[in-house]
């Protein structure tokens, strides 16, 4: 399954953009988050998921660093079954917020 589109046409002449952030330390994501890039030359450093909730949303994480980044879960939630995914550089995932308390990477 492929990722689904980071820019969509929403009507002719008009773009919608997700929301983007850059973080270069260890960052709890909110739940307007869509795109974070992680950035760190030397430092491994970790992104904190919120809670799943099956909100049906998509965040995507990937890291520009040289060094790697986790992407941990929140409380007691899976991500496919395991508490984090690491991202080595130029790494990204795509992470939907399936069910409550369970994350699906795609």
């Amino acid at each position: 399954m492929s990722n689904p589109p980071l820019v969509v046409v929403a009507r002719m002449g008009t773009t919608i953009r997700p929301k983007q952030v850059t973080k270069t330390t260890s960052y709890s994501a909110l739940v307007t988050d869509e795109v974070i890039r992680a950035n760190h030359a030397t430092t491994p450093f970790t992104i904190t998921l919120p809670a799943a909730t099956g909100s049906k949303r998509y965040i995507r994480v990937k890291n520009i660093g040289a060094a790697s980044v986790t992407v941990a879960r929140a409380g007691s939630d899976t991500i496919d079954g395991a508490t984090s995914v690491v991202l080595a550089q130029w790494g990204k995932v795509s992470l939907f917020d399936a069910a409550a308390g369970a994350w699906d990477t795609h």
